[in-house]
């Protein structure tokens, strides 16, 4: 807590402060939704599809086995050494979302929803090569958007994605996945064929090129 590293890192976590009701904040405030469906749209512009208009049941069911696994990989790693939020640290800092008061004092390192994000977009990347590097950016922007938020502190959020990173990693090589992949990108690459996209795109777009303070 009192190295120049922790210091470095609370300073970053309050000039963050200065993207509050900013459109890269409502951006923020849309990636800490990580259920599956909801989740999978996060990725829509970088697949060029519109998932919420087809069913992507063998996706979704993916989604909510890489959700399950990352999460309970940070879980595992916060137990170890209990950091407090930057939401905890000062009460009065707002967050981009709602959360309880049990979620406020819960472990801020390393991030889960970072890690969850890291490895949605790892996992989607194998699934659909020719978009990789689109999609491993939302993956990371996901991550620094609980930075925004005041949800996590920056260095929480990099050692989420490292771990995020290291469980996609881990679940394309089970055999479970191995057995799916085909499926999966089939219903990706079905949403595409339709020609739907989504609505959202352009503001996207506009939100990912604030530059971060």
């Amino acid at each position: 807590a009192d190295t120049a590293q922790a210091r470095a890192d609370r300073a970053a976590s309050e000039r963050l402060r200065q993207l509050e009701n900013s459109d890269r904040w409502l951006l923020a405030t849309a990636h800490a939704e990580l259920s599956p469906t909801l989740a999978m749209q996060h990725f829509d512009c970088a697949l060029g599809i519109r998932s919420a208009s087809h069913a992507m049941v063998l996706t979704q069911a993916l989604l909510a086995r890489i959700l399950h696994d990352a999460n309970e990989a940070a879980e595992i790693a916060k137990a170890r050494d209990p950091r407090p939020r930057p939401i905890a640290v000062d009460p009065s800092r707002p967050a981009c979302q709602r959360f309880s008061e049990a979620s406020r004092a819960s472990p801020s390192y390393p991030s889960g929803s970072a890690s969850v994000g890291a490895a949605y977009g790892e996992v989607l990347a194998v699934i659909d090569p020719a978009h990789a590097g689109s999609v491993r950016e939302i993956g990371h922007q996901i991550a620094l958007s609980r930075a925004i938020c005041g949800m996590h502190y920056p260095a929480d959020v990099e050692a989420g994605q490292s771990l995020g990173r290291a469980v996609g990693q881990a679940i394309v090589a089970t055999p479970e996945f191995q057995a799916d992949k085909a499926e999966v990108a089939r219903e990706i690459a079905t949403a595409r064929a339709s020609g739907l996209t989504h609505p959202g795109c352009a503001a996207e777009r506009q939100a990912l090129a604030v530059v971060l303070p």
